[in-house]
């Protein structure tokens, strides 16, 4: 994707945005992993 010079400060906004979403992204995929892992698990 190539940054549009004129975008200005949206262009940094829209970055912060996205850092923000791929963190919450990021944090429910760990979530999910560890729920995932624990269900595998034989029980005992």
């Amino acid at each position: 994707m190539v940054a549009d010079p004129t975008a200005g400060s949206t262009n940094t906004a829209q970055e912060r945005q996205l850092k923000k979403i791929r963190s919450v992204v990021n944090d429910i995929h760990k979530h999910i992993l560890a729920v995932s892992k624990g269900l595998q698990k034989p029980a005992a």
